[in-house]
């Protein structure tokens, strides 16, 4: 999953939608002014922000973008951020047979010049960002496979987090919809016979925080011992921001296996933040 910020005239605004749309069909997360820029936003701050977090900026090169200064200022930008080796790429779209700035001349571009030929275009760029990852939609032999790389993981979520405006300086807790769309598949590996799966999934979970919480109570409930115990222990990691999972980790106290009973008793504590808890201890009234 990459983000992409579009570079473009509003002159160009009909293709650039199709673009747009075509990318997110295809699971990329597409920065556009019209839908990410707000009433009382600075512009060029904002602008600057989702330059900054794009891993591909694409420049729609028409007769209208290059007398644009906005975007001769951001393709400036973008330039500048690549030759310092930053992790952006800048990648040239031709909406029409105009000359290309010197500053990227010469480079391999898309051409969507003509309508006829517009898929092939798309299929060119789609090729160059590369293979994307439908979070609500993994399979259960996906899954395990990201989950093999925890860092991976993250930094799709992280990216999607960043999309929605969620991440600048801001604490994993607020993975927001990412983190909801894949905690339940992450909750799935508990039940995997590999302890590494079950692990990588528990690290995972617990650096998502508040987001994974409901799932992770609902897990509780399992007939699954190990989904039952990796949760447990996953919501004891989280520490207080936990504190609504408090009752079905006291109800855990009573479990059937011994070693998920003896978990929640010390996730409790975590997550309460006290010293000690008395076995069986009931939090009333909290």
């Amino acid at each position: 999953m990459s983000l992409v910020f579009l570079s473009h005239s509003q002159s160009d605004k009909p293709i650039v939608r199709r673009l747009a749309a075509d990318l997110q069909a295809h699971h990329h997360l597409v920065w556009i002014d019209e839908r990410d820029l707000r009433v009382g936003d600075w512009l060029e701050t904002e602008i600057r922000r989702g330059l900054y977090d794009a891993d591909f900026v694409v420049v729609l090169i028409s007769a209208a973008s290059l007398a644009s200064a906005w975007v001769m200022r951001e393709l400036e930008i973008s330039v500048a951020r690549e030759s310092k080796g930053d992790l952006v790429a800048v990648l040239p779209v031709l909406l029409e047979e105009v000359a290309v700035p010197s500053s990227i001349e010469g480079r391999v571009y898309a051409d969507l010049i003509d309508p006829m030929r517009y898929d092939r275009g798309l299929e060119v760029l789609l090729a160059r960002l590369g293979s994307a990852i439908d979070l609500a939609n993994l399979s259960g032999s996906a899954i395990r496979t990201l989950i093999a790389e925890p860092v991976k993981l993250l930094d799709v979520l992280i990216q999607k987090a960043k999309y929605e405006g969620r991440f600048h300086d801001a604490p994993p807790e607020t993975f927001g919809s990412a983190g909801r769309e894949i905690a339940p598949k992450l909750i799935e590996c508990f039940g995997d016979s590999e302890l590494w799966i079950r692990l990588n999934a528990e690290k995972t979970l617990t650096l998502i925080g508040r987001a994974a919480v409901p799932f992770l109570t609902h897990a509780l409930g399992s007939s699954c011992t190990n989904t039952r115990l990796h949760a447990v222990l996953t919501l004891g990691h989280m520490g207080k921001a936990a504190r609504e999972a408090v009752f079905a980790l006291c109800a855990r106290q009573s479990d059937h296996d011994q070693e998920v009973r003896r978990f929640a008793k010390d996730s409790l504590w975590r997550v309460m933040n006290l010293e000690y808890v008395p076995f069986g201890l009931q939090f009333d009234g909290l």
